[in-house]
């Protein structure tokens, strides 16, 4: 999650980290992403615990609130509050300077039911 939104965005790298034992990611997707260029296409590791992935898109790069980057499925394996952990994250501006945007949050929280 970015804060700044005016800026338009060049390149994202992160790694993001979820509890193995109530979640195993299924698929991750970069179809409909506004990266278009990507230095580490999306990997993932359901014994580890992590999604990693870097992309960027070339000038004027791009911006707004609900864009996609990519989409990740996953299988709950049990019921309880997952924390997604947005950790070595890196926003860069299309400004040619490699400016860093802060970000907004680096954790979502998940509940899952049981059926």
């Amino acid at each position: 999650v970015v804060t700044n939104t005016a800026s338009k965005i060049n390149s994202i790298e992160a790694f993001v980290s979820f509890p193995k034992r109530l979640l195993k990611v299924k698929t991750v997707s970069r179809t409909k992403s506004a990266l278009t260029l990507w230095a580490k296409k999306p990997a993932w590791s359901n014994s580890r615990g992590y999604v990693t992935f870097a992309g960027g898109k070339q000038h004027p790069g791009f911006r707004g609130t609900k864009v996609r980057v990519i989409a990740i499925t996953f299988i709950p394996l049990k019921a309880g509050t997952a924390s997604l952990r947005y950790g070595a994250a890196r926003v860069l501006v299309d400004n040619g300077k490699g400016s860093m945007l802060p970000l907004a949050k680096k954790t979502a929280t998940v509940r899952i039911v049981a059926r």
